[in-house]
């Protein structure tokens, strides 16, 4: 799940670099994310996990890094968190 996440991100943000270590990033506003990428981001997420994230959720304190974003997910019993 962390994997696919990372990749969903990846995808998102094309200001992070290959090599870069994404789990160490503590704002990835710093990359690109913005209220256009993150409805993008999110769409992708909830594809990816057969979701649907709930309005309460839908904050953008939630989705800053790799570790807010799973917090955020584990709500949603999605396997291998």
């Amino acid at each position: 799940m962390k994997e696919e996440l990372i990749k969903i991100i990846r995808q998102n943000l094309s200001e992070i670099k290959e090599d870069e270590d994404i789990e160490q990033i503590e704002n990835l506003c710093d990359y690109g994310l913005t209220s256009v990428v993150l409805i993008s981001m999110i769409i992708n997420i909830e594809k990816a996990f057969n979701i649907e994230i709930k309005d309460e959720d839908l904050l953008f304190k939630n989705f800053l890094s790799v570790n807010t974003i799973m917090e955020t997910l584990k709500k949603y019993n999605i396997t291998n968190l």
